[in-house]
């Protein structure tokens, strides 16, 4: 009975793993796909790099914003506490 629960549990976590990678692959596509539009319709679009966010017009990078971390205080934090961001 143990290794049939096993088995289930690994099926369950390859089929997660798969969802997942098919989810990825539909974002490559859709942002290169966008990228591609905005540069035939000459309009500007917007990139993360590096932690900061740049807007691209014909191949000139400005830099608009810097991304910060959220560093989060999680010592009371146990099972089943709700989590709550504001």
């Amino acid at each position: 009975m143990q290794r049939r629960s096993n088995i289930t549990k690994r099926r369950k976590i390859i089929e997660r793993t798969k969802d997942r990678r098919i989810v990825v692959e539909f974002a490559k596509n859709a942002s290169s796909s966008a990228k591609r539009s905005s540069k035939a319709l000459d309009i500007s679009y917007d990139i993360i790099k590096n932690g900061a966010i740049f807007k691209v017009y014909d191949n000139n990078m400005i830099k608009t914003a810097n991304l910060k971390r959220i560093d989060s205080n999680r010592s009371n934090l146990k099972k089943g506490s709700i989590i709550c961001l504001k």
